[in-house]
């Protein structure tokens, strides 16, 4: 009878086997592929187009193209714009989409460029819409007045001067505007401003799951040959070493008024395209570091440049007397931006920030009306004992580190 219930138990461990054999790997290797799929292009090349598919703005022309080289290895993304207005044969190469096709339209610009295109995408503004009520909001800085009206686009723009959190609809007006004297460039460089933000918040907020979702929601607004898989699998590869950089097309404009190809300059953007290197270009900030420390035992201004020597590549001045600052606490710290844009605050934030990791700073944007008063007070403290302020981009008050 043992022998029977050993034939049994064999013939059950068989049975299992070949059930894994033909069910659970078949399964396993659907799930694998259904998550992780390689892209084997590297450098990836994306050409991205914004079609504006309103009757007003000439039915599916593109409005806004983009080549975008993506580096798996390195996590390098490099991304030019092509002038919508660039002149091609007979046509502007913003006419391509709608005349030819997708096909014609990857072909041409990457004759043009001298990369292959592997993927393409053709969303239109309402993307940013999603996007950013996803993620958002996004910063931004308006420094002159933003008013348009088009009834026939649903489109209502209204900003004056100042700083704004913007998402949904507010962002889409925001992007959308070019009626002021830049013009097309202005609204490139918003764009341009906008995406870079939101793919900031994308890789320092999403985890797989609300990837996944955000990318169920946007395929279905876009065309693309990218699927949802192919997405995940890109993201994994270059969010934790992620570095974008912009890398200006060659174009230059003809006496007759033509937006053509600059031949000069396109064998070094071409080159540039194909390593997908990104240069990064930090601008240098000047900051005025003052002492706010009771009773400093050591050289302030040889201390405080030689960490700002050592930690940041800003330059530094520094104010090492101890001065009656109040009503500024002493051994606080606090820090006001001279320099307007978000694009500068961010970027004296974080030099502050290498150069002082410990410090907790109360902020303040003077030129936004934000402490101004008291910012012009200590000017004239500063001034009356013989310190003058001219030309630095931040004035730090520097106090005791962790101290809130």
């Amino acid at each position: 009878m043992s022998r029977w219930w050993h034939l049994i138990g064999l013939a059950t461990l068989l049975l299992g086997g070949l059930l894994v054999v033909l069910f659970l790997i078949p399964f396993a290797m659907f799930f694998v592929d259904l998550v992780y799929r390689p892209i084997s292009h590297d450098p990836l090349y994306v050409l991205v187009m914004g079609v504006d598919s309103s009757p007003t703005a000439g039915g599916d022309r593109t409005d806004v193209m983009m080549l975008v080289g993506i580096n798996q290895k390195t996590g390098n993304v490099l991304i030019s714009s092509i002038p919508r207005d660039l002149v091609v044969g007979e046509h502007k190469i913003n006419a391509i989409y709608k005349i030819a096709g997708i096909d014609e339209t990857k072909r041409v610009v990457s004759s043009i460029t001298g990369v292959p295109i592997h993927r393409y995408f053709v969303v239109n503004y309402d993307v940013f819409k999603t996007l950013s009520e996803s993620i958002g909001p996004v910063e931004v800085y308006v420094e002159t007045p933003m008013h348009y009206e088009d009834v026939h686009q649903n489109l209502f723009i209204h900003f004056e001067p100042g700083t704004y959190q913007l998402k949904g609809d507010e962002l889409l007006a925001y992007i959308r505007f070019r009626y002021d004297e830049k013009g097309d460039i202005g609204r490139l460089e918003r764009q341009r401003d906008v995406i870079l933000k939101l793919l900031r918040k994308a890789q320092q907020e999403l985890d797989y799951g609300r990837l996944i979702n955000l990318g169920l929601d946007l395929l279905k607004e876009v065309k693309t040959d990218l699927d949802l898989v192919e997405l995940v699998y890109l993201y994994s590869k270059i969010r934790k070493n992620l570095k974008i950089s912009y890398l200006t097309f060659p174009y230059t404009v003809t006496e007759s008024g033509d937006v053509v190809v600059d031949k000069a300059n396109l064998p070094s953007f071409t080159e540039k395209l194909k390593n997908c290197i990104v240069e990064e270009t930090t601008p240098k900030y000047r900051f005025l570091v003052v002492n706010n420390i009771a009773n400093y035992p050591y050289n302030f201004d040889l201390v405080v440049k030689s960490q700002w020597a050592s930690r940041v590549s800003c330059e530094v001045s520094t104010v090492g007397e101890e001065l009656d600052l109040s009503p500024i606490k002493r051994n606080e710290s606090v820090v006001f931006i001279t320099r307007k844009g978000i694009t500068a605050r961010e970027g004296i934030l974080e030099c502050l920030k290498k150069a002082h990791p410990s410090h907790q700073f109360r902020i303040y944007e003077p030129w936004n009306l934000e402490g101004l008063d008291l910012y012009l007070h200590i000017i004239d403290v500063l001034s009356s004992n013989g310190y003058y302020i001219e030309g630095f981009d931040a004035l730090v008050i520097l106090g005791v580190s962790g101290l809130e």
